[in-house]
């Protein structure tokens, strides 16, 4: 069942307690700086970012599945990106990895153990000259046709 959890987190940082509030130290005996996220005493209206988590069916061994994003200017924005990626897991998507898209593109070409030598090697230069430079910083999850638009555009352009 899809059951998001929405909350609001900022960057802003502060000297850190621990779980009975008193600070916690580094090794100088100075106050350690951090990241105060959801304690924020300023969270509210117009400061800090709306994220949402969500759990998936747990895979085999009972392991948890979280789905968790954030980073959304309006609650309605992180609403509409939780259902749009409960519904990519639900077709079968990987919406958990992190995966780039040039990890993979190295990954499949050593998994192709018969391919004939001239093959290998045109698909090489295919993911060596356009794939990775254009792709191979984006991750698999967020993908999307306008990644390859802009590719096939400056392959085009670059021919010209």
């Amino acid at each position: 069942m899809f059951e998001p959890s929405y909350y609001r987190r900022c960057q802003c940082k502060a000297p850190l307690k621990d779980k009975k509030g008193n600070p916690v130290l580094d090794t100088d005996g100075n106050p350690k700086i951090g990241s105060i996220g959801t304690t924020c005493p300023k969270l509210g209206k117009g400061h800090g970012t709306w994220n949402f988590y969500f759990e998936l069916e747990p895979v085999e061994g009972g392991t948890r599945q979280r789905v968790r994003r954030g980073g959304f200017a309006k609650l309605e924005d992180a609403k509409k990106k939780a259902r749009e990626i409960y519904d990519a897991a639900m077709a079968g998507g990987d919406v958990l990895s992190d995966e780039k898209c040039g990890d993979f593109f190295l990954r499949w070409i050593k998994a192709k153990k018969s391919l004939a030598r001239t093959t290998r090697h045109g698909y090489e230069e295919h993911i060596n000259n356009y794939l990775l430079p254009h792709l191979g910083h984006i991750k698999c999850r967020d993908l999307k046709v306008r990644h390859l638009d802009k590719m096939y555009d400056a392959i085009e352009k670059e021919n010209a």
